[in-house]
């Protein structure tokens, strides 16, 4: 048995596909991750096959932001983020989840070090990051209204991260009671309007409901900066238990990294500072992600052309991503270029 379920929901968009990828990269990039680490995936069922490698259990978790009771009442806009929590809401899910000693909620644009497995938890202690979600007095006071409209009680610790790593049963526990609190914030708050950043702000809901959560739960609550680590940071990546992309104009930037003004950039080789380790992931999780959506192109080009439904010649949309997975294995810690150089030669030797 294996030591950390990752639990992570992955939308159907590209570029947050392609932040999974780099997440996923940064795994198995060290063998101690790979050997200790599972991703538990929620994602819609269409982008399934994207995710059939190695260290990868896919569960198919409802898009919840689809629920009336997940959209502000006034407004019936949809708050994607809350996705990310609906493993908490999906009985399978949750099964798998307590299957593993331990737990690590992360969003997608975020990368592991090694250290996190070095994390020795109380039996009753949850390790949260750094947030940024305070923009004032105004937000503090709101959640402490809010925790004494529902009887709940808070201790006073506010900016909890969105990275939580604990004890699966009580990342579980935990994580159905942020649920409840999301419900009633989207019930009762921001009914006319999503207020404004940084101050009172939609937005951030779920962060909000983590801290209702946390606060209340019986449970310590230890807070550190080691985790969501920002992306920018020049020390050296064992310093960190994860990194978080921030929003931000400085190196690694991964709204720079999206928007293509990394292209032209040389890769550095010093993987062991936490900004070059970011783009690093990043590039190669690019790399990942294009050349399994090429595998699939490629395969229902020629079956579309010809009258076997299954080419021989050729990889299933299946083939291609198992194929990609164990390649990425077996090179690693080689550069993304050695990767799609070995991955292309084998897809052309086979056909």
């Amino acid at each position: 048995m294996k030591k950390i379920a990752i639990i992570v929901f992955v939308p159907n968009q590209k570029h947050l596909i392609d932040q999974f990828f780099a997440l996923y990269y940064s795994v198995m990039l060290h063998p101690g991750l790979r050997n200790e680490c599972d991703f538990i995936i929620g994602c819609s069922e269409d982008i399934t096959e994207f995710f059939n490698l190695e260290n990868c259990v896919v569960v198919h978790t409802n898009e919840i932001s689809k629920d009336s009771e997940f959209k502000f009442i006034n407004r019936e806009n949809e708050y994607g983020y809350v996705n990310s929590w609906s493993h908490f809401l999906d009985q399978s899910s949750i099964d798998v989840i307590l299957e593993y000693p331990y737990a690590l909620r992360i969003d997608v644009d975020t990368f592991l070090s090694p250290s996190i497995l070095d994390v020795e938890l109380e039996q009753d202690e949850i390790l949260v990051g750094q947030g940024g979600y305070i923009g004032g007095q105004e937000t503090k006071d709101n959640i402490l209204r809010i925790a004494d409209d529902l009887n709940l009680n808070h201790r006073g610790q506010h900016n909890l991260g969105s990275t939580w790593l604990t004890h699966s049963h009580i990342m579980v526990g935990v994580g159905q009671a942020a649920i409840e609190c999301v419900r009633h914030i989207m019930k009762h708050e921001f009914l006319d309007n999503e207020g404004e950043w940084p101050r009172w702000f939609a937005g951030v809901t779920l962060l909000y409901a983590g801290e209702l959560a946390l606060n209340h739960s019986p449970y310590t609550i230890t807070q550190t900066q080691k985790l969501d680590y920002g992306t920018t940071n020049k020390s050296k990546i064992k310093d960190a238990l994860t990194l978080h992309a921030w929003h931000t104009d400085e190196f690694y930037s991964k709204h720079w990294f999206m928007s293509g003004r990394y292209d032209d950039k040389e890769l550095c080789y010093d993987l062991d500072r936490c900004d070059n380790f970011a783009f690093w992931c990043s590039h190669s999780g690019r790399l990942l992600a294009d050349t399994l959506r090429k595998s699939t192109e490629d395969h229902l080009s020629i079956a579309r052309n010809i009258s076997d439904p299954a080419p021989v010649h050729t990889f299933t949309p299946v083939q291609a991503i198992r194929f990609a997975g164990a390649l990425l294995a077996q090179a690693l810690p080689k550069t993304p270029i050695y990767i799609l150089r070995r991955l292309k030669q084998k897809l052309q030797n086979r056909r």
